[in-house]
């Protein structure tokens, strides 16, 4: 995956204002985002689990396994997911005070 791209998939795992989001920065921030990664899978892999979430970085790409990529994968929807619902008890709550 070209880094500009995990970039754009996987920038929310960071913390935000860490991030340079420049495109000549664009390896510092897949760092960035991977040490975060490694960070949360420790505390979302089990202890005993064989799944490999090994990555490299090459030149142009970013080259993950197939278990590093789920676990991306799981983890940017929980976010994304609790992102949605913040926004939504948000509105529901100030929509709610507004009929009253």
């Amino acid at each position: 995956m070209r880094f500009k791209a995990f970039n754009a998939r996987y920038k929310m795992l960071a913390p935000f204002k860490r991030l340079k989001r420049s495109d000549d920065k664009a390896l510092d921030d897949c760092t960035l985002i991977l040490q975060s990664f490694q960070a949360n899978a420790t505390l979302v892999l089990p202890k005993d689990s064989n799944v490999s979430t090994s990555w490299s970085l090459g030149k142009r790409h970013i080259f993950l396994s197939e278990g590093a990529r789920q676990q991306l994968e799981a983890l940017r929807a929980e976010t994304r997911h609790k992102a949605a619902v913040a926004i939504q008890s948000t509105w529901r709550g100030w929509h709610l005070r507004r009929r009253w």
